[in-house]
């Protein structure tokens, strides 16, 4: 790894502050970087990434990563069963609405949810689509206003 690389996902991890034990999803996790990054601060995670693209999931396989090929909006995992969930650059894959009520659903009690993602700041606009990788950002107010919605 990087220095970069390592230093920017130690300060991730120390912001999230996750518990020893705790199990995180990552809902459009790439390859499961941020997963691998935490689990080699704190064995005792346990990440799941959640991806619906069967290259990466080959990719995750063979580097023995815990993925599940579905989408993030239908996990499949059990209620109340995850401590984190995190959506790194992701939730302008889904419809924000049904993003948050999976998460909600898979959260424990006390659970939280995590987002680096990107932010429109142009008062002028609303969303923006990036229509070739079929992404929407949206303002944080929003984000954070549907997000509540489903607490």
């Amino acid at each position: 790894w990087s220095s970069d690389v390592c230093s920017s996902d130690l300060a991730y991890y120390n912001f999230m502050a996750p518990q020893p034990g705790s199990v995180i999803v990552d809902m459009g996790s790439g390859i499961g970087e941020h997963g691998a990054y935490f689990s080699a601060f704190d064995p005792t995670l346990v990440t799941i990434n959640i991806v619906n693209d069967e290259t990466l999931i080959e990719k995750m396989i063979s580097l023995g990563r815990h993925c599940i090929h579905t989408s993030y909006t239908d996990t499949k995992l059990p209620d109340e069963s995850v401590d984190i969930v995190m959506f790194n650059e992701s939730l302008g894959y889904e419809a924000l609405d049904d993003s948050f009520r999976e998460a909600s659903r898979i959260l424990r009690d006390n659970g939280e949810v995590v987002i680096k993602d990107f932010s429109i700041t142009d008062p002028k606009l609303n969303a923006f689509k990036l229509d070739k990788w079929g992404y929407s950002i949206r303002k944080d107010y929003d984000i954070i206003k549907i997000g509540r919605a489903h607490v």
